[in-house]
């Protein structure tokens, strides 16, 4: 397996300097991080979580904007695009990052924690890409999806296939969101993590610690570099 920076097809590219930009799932990890490289890339951030009181000190940190949602949720989803519209002036970029983690195995594994991860990890997507896409079409000035994927969405273990497969669902609603929008200026870009050295990846695994990986703020970059550039996808593939 080997790393792609900013690999496959190149498509519009979309200016972070001056960008309002809505980050799901913001309170740590990965989703903090892209929030803070995106601000450090000149753009006013939006950062959400189920709670606001959790992500409240990174908005803190940015200047930016801190609303509660449950992406799993159209109506929330729709109130947060509105939120930033209502505080930015407009809509360029929604990063939709917020995921949660069903583990065991496929006989074995709790329905009732797979039906949650589903509804937040697949329906929250397309959510996310519904309201943020109709947003950005109606301003007809271009703008950005990004959507976080993960290398298991091809490659999961056993005891995760649950999860592996609300990923794979992420990678296909990433390549259809392309073709859909890439002739009105909208530019979506799937990413592709792999083991990343945050807490949700050492609770996934089942353990107290920290795993190793790839820091959260790699990731960033990847997802800043891809906008900017033109990238479909990037991460590990």
């Amino acid at each position: 397996m080997s790393e792609q920076e900013l690999p496959g097809p190149r498509g519009a590219s979309v200016a972070l300097d001056g960008a309002v930009a809505v980050v799901t799932g913001a309170s740590s990890g990965i989703g903090q991080a892209i929030a803070h490289e995106l601000h450090a890339r000149g753009s006013r951030v939006v950062v959400s979580s189920r709670s606001a009181e959790r992500v409240q000190d990174v908005a803190d940190q940015l200047d930016g904007l801190a609303v509660a949602c449950d992406v799993g949720s159209y109506d929330q989803v729709q109130r947060l695009v509105a939120a930033a519209v209502d505080w930015g002036g407009k809509l360029t970029v929604m990063v939709n990052n917020a995921g949660l983690g069903a583990f065991g195995l496929l006989h074995e594994i709790d329905p009732a924690r797979v039906e949650v991860m589903i509804r937040t990890n697949v329906l929250g997507v397309i959510y996310g890409m519904r309201a943020a896409g109709e947003q950005l079409m109606r301003q007809r000035s271009g703008g950005g999806i990004v959507n976080i994927s993960s290398i298991v969405g091809e490659f999961p273990d056993p005891g995760g296939g649950a999860y592996a497969a609300s990923k794979a669902a992420v990678d296909l609603l990433s390549r259809t969101g392309y073709r859909e929008l890439r002739d009105h200026g909208i530019h979506v870009v799937n990413v592709k993590p792999a083991l990343t050295d945050t807490a949700f990846s050492a609770t996934a695994r089942g353990v107290q610690r920290r795993m190793g990986g790839d820091p959260p703020e790699k990731v960033a970059r990847w997802v800043a570099e891809a906008l900017e550039s033109g990238s479909t996808n990037t991460g590990y593939r």
